[in-house]
């Protein structure tokens, strides 16, 4: 779990620095966001670093130097860097990966499951059209009834 933890900690640190580099790339003449919103983003951001640390130092009883001594320093940071480190690696070589179209990334995967519905569609409309034929359906229902007979049988 701890894992797991750290490797997500990397991609959200990925993720954030990928949303910031897009968000310096909005054009200047993009209107700019209300104040109430900018506001409200900040107290979430300073909320997001405060309430950890206020966590530590009441629940756990730790102090600040105790938080930050080198041994605790290094597994809390090791996981941002990585992110950080992959962020750097996917601004430098970022134009050789496959481009996505825009919009959201179930596109390409929609399109995919489109085409695969219609092969099944018509397949099973084939399979439709061999059962509804009279020797096909009788001799299907011969065959439940025989294997119901033998099942009534079978359970005596």
């Amino acid at each position: 779990v701890g894992v797991l933890a750290s490797l997500s900690s990397a991609g959200t640190t990925l993720l954030m620095i990928h949303f910031l580099r897009r968000l310096a790339a909005i054009p200047a003449g993009v209107a700019a966001a209300p104040a109430r919103f900018r506001w409200s983003f900040l107290a979430v951001a300073l909320a997001a670093v405060a309430v950890p640390w206020g966590l530590y130092l009441a629940v756990l009883g730790g102090t600040a130097g105790d938080a930050l001594a080198s041994s605790s320093l290094w597994p809390a940071l090791w996981p941002v860097l990585l992110g950080a480190v992959l962020a750097a690696a996917l601004w430098r070589w970022g134009g050789v990966l496959p481009r996505v179209p825009e919009g959201d990334i179930a596109v390409p995967v929609a399109q995919d499951a489109i085409r695969l519905a219609g092969a099944a569609g018509a397949a099973l409309e084939r399979l439709d059209g061999v059962l509804r034929r009279w020797p096909v359906a009788v001799a299907s229902l011969l065959g439940i009834a025989v294997i119901l007979a033998g099942l009534m049988l079978a359970g005596q």
